[in-house]
């Protein structure tokens, strides 16, 4: 019921939290969580290989520069630039790098094993400096 009022602007709750409440609401069987919760810890072993003690890895914060309102609630697969990572429990930083040509907020996001969000933090300072930060897509006048 409260998914048909948001429709029409009638719920106290957007429409977004009330399909992900639907969707995680149903129960998932013992063994598909067990065989997803092993796929998760070995990438997670390979990932903390890969990184090491002082590595980083960049990856864009989304596919696309412009999302429209409500877009990523049905083009799900995008959220995963940043949900693989939080479920793989790693430091991220996320790293505004300025407006690409159409003058829409770029940025990528600095990603480290555990407990090394000051090798995160360094590399966003760096690329901070180097790229100018985070800037307002279009002139604010106060």
């Amino acid at each position: 019921i409260e998914i048909l009022k948001s429709l029409y602007g009638g719920s106290d709750h957007t429409f977004q939290a009330l399909y992900v409440a639907y969707v995680t609401g149903k129960p998932v069987a013992e063994q598909v969580l067990q065989k997803y919760n092993k796929i998760r810890e070995e990438l997670r072993r390979e990932v903390y290989e890969i990184l090491g003690d002082d590595g980083i890895l960049l990856f864009p914060t989304h596919p696309d520069s412009c999302v429209k309102l409500n877009a990523t609630l049905f083009n799900s697969g995008n959220v995963c630039y940043t949900m693989a990572f939080n479920c793989l429990r790693v430091a991220i930083t996320q790293v505004p790098l300025g407006l690409n040509s159409d003058r829409l907020p770029l940025g990528v996001q600095v990603i480290a094993k555990p407990f090394n969000d000051h090798l995160t933090i360094a590399v966003a300072e760096e690329f901070e400096r180097r790229f100018g930060g985070w800037v307002p897509p279009t002139r604010v006048n106060i």
